[in-house]
């Protein structure tokens, strides 16, 4: 805890002459890091299930009042205070030894306890430098605020406070990770030099010791030992690799099987050339929209269609969110065959599957009519469920008949049958789904795979 007591005395003494203060708390969660953990920790967070460690941040505006002006009203604010909570898994199969140190190249399944705590260290000096970073221009844009009223003035400068905190917050996650993830595998680097691990030749990037043979070790014990006699003998190549650096061997265990209850949602699927759909409740001012949506794992954030807002009195502007970038969909506008485009960003007032409220109310602004007649029978869709919304939840598609979508709590949840098989899957950064299982043939093997509900065929290999 030393570190961060240490950041937080730089930090109040390199703000104090700032007209806004900045105020930051640092402390560790009381439990170690869990999957469900770090996805409340940091929503955001693509891949709770292989992290590491997670930092909360909550970040208020304090002292907010309206100032009288010449003409109107504007505002200012005393301290921008930001609560961080970091969290850190404890002992389990996602911590290797630095005797296991992938020589050559980053495997980023391998990790030590004491890498993961220096790299949410570094995550959270970037938070703090660039608060400090920031503030100022907070300030200039409070200083902007006129409005005719007190209280327009302080929605106005809650409004700009908002965006600017997205924005920060959009500047930590573009470049905080990568920083600490380079951070952490410089230690690993410098801890392997320390060891000698490297020092004898080896497959770049493959787990397991590179020292002299005689040290070696499998999990059995000493390598090469023959009859339990403690007498070595020149082991195999095989015999360096411990344990494989998959994620598969990183991950919690499943739960044990239980009864699975009811679902916290249930929805009859119409199905597209097999792809699922279901319709959703979209909740805008207090109107309810009634909408179809296509379920699709090939796009990360989903998306509403102007048309169908528009047919019903919307106009995208009102639920715009100022701030924030543009949002890149995969597909084109119907009408310009495009193969990708920018959609703004908007915001809803709640999701609803049935009767029951979701998670999710950010979308994209775009065109999402597919299936149209004469080639289809109908037109779908009002809008499309990205992974996102899949995140959120364990998502069942039952084809039937009927289809039907099943949406499960996921804390705690594990199937009671046993003929299922697993794999695991991941977000990119673009939020498609995608896992490291591979096609195979007689004279080729094509590793990774990209789970993609929203296409019709099988299987699409790309050379």
């Amino acid at each position: 805890m030393t570190s961060f007591l240490m950041i937080l005395g730089l930090l109040a003494s390199a703000s104090a002459d700032a007209a806004i203060k900045i105020n930051t708390a640092v402390e560790a969660s009381p439990d170690p890091l869990t999957t469900e953990r770090a996805a409340a920790l940091d929503p955001g967070l693509l891949n709770p299930h292989r992290a590491r460690w997670a930092l909360k941040r909550e970040t208020t505006l304090e002292g907010l009042e309206a100032l009288p002006l010449k003409q109107g009203f504007g505002a200012r604010a005393s301290e921008v205070r930001s609560h961080v909570v970091y969290g850190l898994r404890g002992p389990g199969p996602w911590y290797r030894a630095i005797d296991d140190y992938p020589c050559g190249a980053r495997n980023p399944v391998f990790a030590t306890r004491e890498g993961s705590e220096l790299a949410a260290k570094s995550a959270l000096n970037s938070w703090t430098r660039l608060l400090s970073a920031e503030v100022p221009r907070l300030e200039r844009l409070l200083s902007l605020v006129a409005s005719p009223t007190p209280g327009t003035a302080l929605k106005k400068s809650n409004d700009l406070f908002d965006a600017w905190l997205r924005q920060t917050e959009l500047k930590w996650r573009d470049s905080a990770p990568e920083l600490a993830l380079s951070d952490e595998w410089k230690l690993y680097s410098r801890q392997a030099a320390s060891e000698g691990i490297c020092a004898v030749g080896k497959k770049a990037g493959s787990p397991g010791l590179n020292r002299p043979r005689s040290k070696v070790r499998t999990d059995a014990g000493l390598a090469g030992a023959a009859g339990g006699n403690g007498e070595l003998s020149e082991p195999s190549e095989d015999e360096y690799v411990r344990r494989p650096l998959t994620w598969e061997t990183a991950m919690e265990p499943l739960p044990p099987a239980i009864a699975l209850g009811n679902p916290i949602a249930r929805g009859p699927s119409k199905r597209w050339a097999g792809l699922y759909s279901i319709r959703l409740n979209v909740v805008i001012a207090g109107r309810k929209l009634n909408g179809r949506f296509l379920i699709d794992t090939g796009i990360g954030r989903s998306v509403l269609s102007p048309e169908w807002l528009e047919n019903q009195g919307i106009i995208g502007a009102w639920i715009a969110v100022p701030g924030e970038p543009f949002v890149r969909v995969p597909w084109g506008a119907p009408e310009t065959g495009e193969k990708g485009g920018l959609a703004p960003p908007v915001r809803v007032d709640q999701v609803e599957m049935g009767n029951s409220p979701l998670a999710i109310r950010d979308f994209a602004l775009y065109d999402s009519i597919f299936f149209e007649p004469p080639e289809s029978t109908g037109s779908c869709c009002d809008g499309v469920l990205g992974t996102d919304f899949l995140r959120e939840a364990v998502v069942e598609f039952r084809p039937g008949p009927p289809a039907e979508v099943n949406l499960w709590a996921p804390a705690g949840f594990s199937l009671p049958e046993a003929d299922y098989d697993w794999f695991e899957i991941s977000l990119t950064d673009v939020g498609e789904a995608q896992s490291a299982c591979s096609a195979k043939s007689s004279s080729a093997r094509i590793a990774g795979v990209r789970w993609d509900t929203g296409r019709e065929s099988a299987l699409d290999i790309h050379l």
